[in-house]
């Protein structure tokens, strides 16, 4: 009898296990030294805002009086926001800056304003009951100021409360990101609090071959998103990285360039895990909640890195929940409505839309390859004019992609959007 070889992928707060042939098996993707969880959160991140990175402590740039914003990740990120504010209100309070005058922004960019329910996850009943709490809204020009124009001639403009504050203060997550290279660092300015405008501008340069997954350095996506980060005069950071169950593994603090770099190069030493060979079946998911919360992020998150590691007519199943469904109505109706011919025409000859170049990205993949999507949250009806398929558990998908592919070599990615897949 074949030996069987168990497979775990996370799937929205829970794991789906399929069994494949060994014969199949190619190989899980997972670094050979994943990241471990510190023994004490509040103490790493403490131990960041003592040593910063490029800038003074918070304690030294902070006064009695001072307007203070911090810009925290939205509920689509597992940034474990709570945990790291907590030390940074203290420092904050210590310094005699009054709860009143402290405002938590969250960073929502394009996308769906957080519940009260996910802001009490994202935050915790303490801070949301004692701080003001505003999620940012890319449409609302009144609340939106002009602070710049970048290099590459992108008008900057950003959420007033951040604007108009003494003290800038981004709190977010480093993980690899296919267009900027990596999260964190500035992405809280753009595209997390900056105007509709302003995102489309810069997201342009996605089409540029010089960004991609893990590259900062001579990345115009990265670099503009920096220079949107100066002129919006973002003050400090503190990101974390995180381990595979998203206990926190490293914290960094400081400029939003140099300590975003040091993280960089922690995460890229223990994220980066070398393919020998594309695969003819990929299983994979974005890692679960609340990355597969809905299909914006899988598409990103979870298809975006495992693009390139399939061959050519080969399958991708990818596992992801999408509760929230689509999680775009922009997204949703080009998904629903248009060929990969269309989008193109629509990219060509009409203005820059994100949602627009996410959908064209993914009939892209499903005009070179097969995409099967495992979920509940979604059925074939929201992709009409592209080639997918929809089942409702993983072994089933398995089961008739082995039958269909044999001979096939099967690679699994069980958690897509924290690694950086490179061919030997």
């Amino acid at each position: 009898m074949a030996q069987l070889i168990p497979l775990t992928i996370p799937y929205g707060g829970t794991t789906l296990t399929v069994e494949i042939p060994e014969e199949n098996y190619q190989a899980t993707a997972i670094p050979s030294q994943p990241l471990a969880a510190v023994a004490d959160e509040a103490a790493a991140v403490r131990q960041a805002l003592h040593s910063p990175i490029g800038t003074p402590r918070l304690s030294q740039m902070v006064r009695p009086g001072h307007k203070i914003a911090i810009l925290v990740s939205d509920y689509t990120r597992p940034t474990p926001s709570g945990v790291i504010l907590e030390p940074i209100l203290s420092e904050l309070a210590e310094s005699g800056v009054k709860t009143a005058d402290i405002i938590i922004l969250v960073a929502c960019g394009l996308h769906e304003p957080s519940s009260e329910a996910n802001l009490k996850l994202m935050l915790g009943e303490a801070v949301l009951g004692k701080y003001q709490v505003v999620n940012h809204n890319a449409d609302s020009l009144e609340d939106l100021v002009f602070v710049g124009t970048t290099s590459r001639g992108i008008p900057v403009k950003i959420n007033r409360l951040a604007a108009e504050a003494d003290i800038r203060i981004s709190v977010g997550s480093i993980d690899p990101h296919r267009f900027a290279g990596w999260s964190g660092g500035a992405k809280n300015i753009l595209p997390g609090i900056a105007a509709r405008e302003t995102v489309n501008s810069h997201h342009i340069l996605l089409r540029d071959p010089a960004t991609g997954m893990g590259i900062t350095d001579g990345n115009p996506f990265r670099e503009q998103l920096e220079e949107a980060a100066r002129l919006a005069k973002l003050d400090f950071i503190i990101n974390v990285i995180l381990a595979r169950g998203r206990e926190i593994a490293h914290v960094v603090a400081g400029d939003a360039v140099k300590a975003h770099r040091a993280g960089v190069a922690y995460a890229q030493q223990r994220m980066e895990v070398q393919v020998s060979r594309q695969a003819d079946i990929i299983i994979a998911s974005p890692g679960g909640a609340p990355r597969d919360r809905e299909f914006w992020q899988t598409e990103g998150k979870g298809l975006g890195p495992v693009s390139t590691m399939v061959k050519d007519g080969g399958i991708v199943i990818i596992a992801a929940q999408c509760l929230g469904g689509i999680g775009n109505d922009e997204f949703a109706q080009y998904l629903s409505t248009m060929n990969i011919t269309e989008m193109e025409a629509a990219l060509v000859n009409g203005p820059f839309s994100m949602a627009l170049a996410k959908a064209y990205e993914f009939a892209k993949l499903a005009q070179r390859v097969q995409v099967w999507l495992v979920t509940e949250g979604l059925d074939a009806a929201a992709f009409t004019k592209i080639a997918v398929k929809v089942f409702p558990s993983l072994e089933e998908a398995v089961k008739l992609a082995l039958e269909q592919k044999p001979a096939a070599a099967v690679l699994a990615v069980p958690n897509a959007a924290g690694v950086i897949l490179k061919l030997r």
